[in-house]
């Protein structure tokens, strides 16, 4: 799970970040109306922090979608299993 958790944000953060121009960026300061926002270093990393956590969360949204349907798939397996035989005399004794 955790190899798909990586494989998953990785795939996840390269979805999010092609859609990241710099038209995409809200302006800094509200005086500028027009034209392209400044784009400071600051800026980018605020971005990219952003683009981790939600990626992140759309790799665990993914994570958790997989396990369900595998225990899902698991539970026909539950007919296969058989019940233990009773012992004769009393309750069953504990190990030392």
């Amino acid at each position: 799970m955790t190899l798909l958790l990586a494989r998953n944000l990785q795939v996840s953060h390269a979805d999010l970040a092609a859609h990241i121009t710099q038209y995409s960026l809200p302006p800094i300061n509200p005086a500028i109306v027009h034209g392209a926002p400044p784009i400071t270093d600051t800026v980018i990393a605020l971005m990219d922090a952003e683009i981790n956590r939600q990626a992140l969360m759309i790799a665990y949204i993914d994570d958790f979608k997989l396990m369900m349907i595998v225990s899902l798939a698991a539970i026909p397996l539950l007919l296969l299993l058989r019940k233990g035989k009773a012992s004769a005399g009393g309750p069953p004794a504990m190990a030392d």
